[in-house]
């Protein structure tokens, strides 16, 4: 049996496409500018701390959670954050700790931004960071 990474690939962007498709257009523009306004603030972030802030503001919701990724990856295109290879386990009980991306700020204006050394950040209080 061959593997065909190039279908793995196409089926993933496919995925991130409709996902993008299904999710609410108000919950985007509201969690673009949510995703600037935690950029400026904080160095290093996961989606769960989006979606803490949407709830305890009552921001827009989506039928469609999945359409964090394309929304992650569209901002990375905008030059507000990057990807690291590094996981931290969620916060949220309904993902059952479940690894969550770690992003870093390209907009931070903090006093002192972090230098990032390509290590594995177990708990964002690690930095000390008020969550």
């Amino acid at each position: 049996m061959t593997v065909d990474f190039d279908d793995g690939e196409a089926g993933k962007q496919d995925g991130m496409a409709r996902a993008e498709a299904g999710a609410n257009p108000e919950w985007q523009a509201y969690m673009m500018a949510l995703i600037v306004e935690v950029a400026r603030l904080m160095p290093a972030f996961t989606t769960d701390i989006l979606e803490r802030k949407r709830l305890e503001r009552g921001g827009p919701s989506t039928h469609e959670p999945r359409a964090y990724g394309p929304l992650m990856s569209e901002a990375g295109r905008r030059e507000i954050i990057y990807a690291t290879e590094d996981y931290s386990p969620s916060t949220q009980a309904s993902a059952h700790k479940r690894p969550k991306r770690v992003w870093i700020s390209k907009i931070y204006i903090g006093n002192h931004p972090i230098r990032y050394r390509h290590r594995r950040i177990i708990d964002p209080r690690q930095y000390d960071l008020d969550l």
